[in-house]
């Protein structure tokens, strides 16, 4: 017995670490490409030594300035259309088991809500319940903080295509900036199943939940 519970706790340490870490390199990448975006004319100008105030609007004109501030947000384009890849085979491969794990989790609260609520302080088991409801509590909020943390680097992504100094470059670089203010339209979420997003609201849901089937519980009980 204690041999399967230390495989089952090394099992679910493992995973929450995997699935938290992964989150938070999506949410650095996100974030690391708004910098790029927010600062890429600044970047191109400075690399071909041209004064800030300078101003592209055809493209026409066929400069290696031009040239170059559309590759590098074509560029940047590219590498969304990876982060949002890679953001969906993510909620693709761990949306079913955190979806199990946020129910199966529920329960395992409402229970121990329960017991304990019918136990004195004193008792030897009191510290030890509350110690399991609190490592619960622990791993729901490590997915649903690192889960928000996407889902605001994204917001934040959004308003870096508005800094970029769009309006002082060509036809085709505004273009670029529409399909990916297009493509970001919509928030993204990490989801467990469809079914609920992974942000810090969702944590304040599960304690309703938790001490709704506590009291049904102790009133059927």
């Amino acid at each position: 017995m204690d041999v399967g519970l230390f495989l089952i706790c090394g099992f679910t340490a493992a995973y929450d670490s995997l699935f938290s870490s992964l989150l938070l390199r999506l949410q650095t990448n996100i974030e690391i490409l708004s910098e790029a975006i927010r600062t890429v004319r600044e970047r191109t100008l400075e690399k071909f030594n041209v004064p800030e105030d300078c101003i592209v609007f055809q493209d026409e004109n066929g400069s290696s300035l031009e040239c170059e501030l559309y590759n590098e947000i074509k560029k940047c384009n590219l590498h969304l259309l990876f982060l949002l890849r890679i953001c969906e085979e993510l909620e693709e491969m761990f949306t079913f088991t955190t979806l199990l794990a946020m129910l199966t989790g529920t329960i395992a609260i409402a229970s121990n809500l329960f017991i304990v609520s019918k136990m004195s302080v004193a008792d030897p088991e009191f510290l030890s319940l509350a110690e399991y409801i609190i490592a619960l509590l622990i791993q729901f909020s490590m997915m649903c903080y690192y889960g928000s943390r996407v889902t605001e680097a994204c917001f934040s992504f959004r308003g870096s295509l508005y800094e970029c100094e769009w309006y002082k470059c060509s036809k085709r670089f505004k273009t670029c900036i529409l399909i990916m203010m297009m493509r970001m339209d919509k928030p993204i979420y990490l989801t467990a199943a469809k079914f609920f997003p992974l942000k810090l609201s969702t944590i304040i849901s599960v304690l309703k939940g938790s001490y709704s089937y506590a009291a049904m519980y102790r009133t059927v009980g």
